[in-house]
């Protein structure tokens, strides 16, 4: 049964399993999305570190999936943008989805992508996809919502 309770202070998506389909010069793993440091610093390389597919790589289709490790009502996602004003282009155009909802798509660069999840959307992934061939780099991803719940409660 599950806790049915809000993450008050910390996502539910920090420190969970992540995967991306390529990495930028084995360096920017997609678990830098979920380590809980996003501190608006340029400090990419260090203590600050982002995420980023392997511009080697590009197709469509890049993406990055975050594994809530069960199944959440999701209520917000969260985007933090890298700080340094690099890639910037990429990121208008990213498709959000909670297993397979859309439930948002990037407009403009922003160091911060709010996005509100309305309606009951339950998922145990959040996947963030680039439609066009370029690669796909955060700062943290954070994922907002209630439970976990069973099949049976939802």
């Amino acid at each position: 049964s599950g806790i049915n309770a809000e993450w008050p202070l910390r996502p539910g998506s920090q420190h969970k399993l992540t995967w991306q389909n390529s990495t930028y010069v084995d360096r920017y793993h997609s678990d830098f999305l979920v380590d809980g440091v996003y501190r608006m610093t340029d400090d990419e390389g260090g203590i600050n570190p982002i995420q980023h597919t392997d511009d080697d790589q590009v197709g469509p289709n890049m993406m990055v999936m975050i594994d809530l490790g069960a199944r959440f009502k999701i209520h917000t996602v969260k985007l933090w943008k890298r700080t340094s004003s690099c890639c910037d282009g990429r990121n208008p155009g990213l498709l959000i989805y909670a297993d397979d909802t859309l439930v948002g798509v990037t407009k403009g660069v922003k160091y911060l992508y709010n996005i509100p999840v309305s309606g009951e959307v339950y998922a145990s992934k959040i996947y963030v996809k680039q439609p066009a061939s370029m690669t796909v780099n955060f700062l943290e991803i954070q994922v907002f919502g209630t439970g976990p719940f069973g099949e049976d409660e939802i």
